[in-house]
């Protein structure tokens, strides 16, 4: 069968139309493809920002709390009662007092803090004065037979070698 040039032109100019409709739809496509892309990795870059900013506001926050409790009376009480064989001559207490104090001070910031598990005051010898623990049963100050010694951990060795002034932000540890 014999096509007339009209019929010739016709088929060419429809495959011109379906291929540039191809090439332009591509185009397209991968145009609107890279748009969408983009967007959503500048929304995930948000959050992520948002996120880190959250992060950091909530490390400030416990760097924060942790000189609060290192400036507290029985914190400063038992460090200096270990530094004279158990006696704090300037505060008048006892070491048992200052532990007391502390373990009241400790709950009230368990309370107050939902975040917090724990609290704890660790000597320089590296075991446990003073623990308070946010159980099922509520806020319970830990007893002397359940204090734990602590100086082989990291943290507590990294700590030690600190100036006083400095706070360490250490990796978690699972207390085992």
């Amino acid at each position: 069968m014999k096509l007339s040039i009209t019929e010739r032109i016709g088929i060419l100019v429809v495959l011109m139309v379906v291929v540039t409709a191809i090439v332009v739809g591509g185009l397209f496509y991968q145009r609107s493809r890279n748009l969408l892309i983009d967007h959503a990795l500048q929304g995930f870059s948000d959050e992520v920002s948002l996120a880190g900013l959250r992060m950091q506001d909530y490390i400030d926050a416990l760097r924060e709390d942790t000189r609060l409790l290192s400036e507290v009376p029985p914190v400063q009480g038992l460090l200096r009662s270990s530094r004279n064989r158990g006696v704090d001559l300037q505060g008048r207490s006892s070491v048992a007092q200052w532990e007391q104090r502390l373990q009241k001070i400790f709950a009230a910031m368990l309370r107050t803090q939902p975040d917090y598990l724990m609290a704890r005051f660790i000597g320089a010898d590296g075991r446990e004065r003073v623990r308070v623990d946010r159980t099922a049963e509520g806020i319970v100050a830990a007893g002397k037979d359940a204090l734990q010694d602590k100086a082989d951990r990291p943290y507590v060795i990294d700590t030690l070698e600190l100036p006083a002034d400095r706070l360490l932000l250490a990796d978690i540890d699972l207390n085992r």
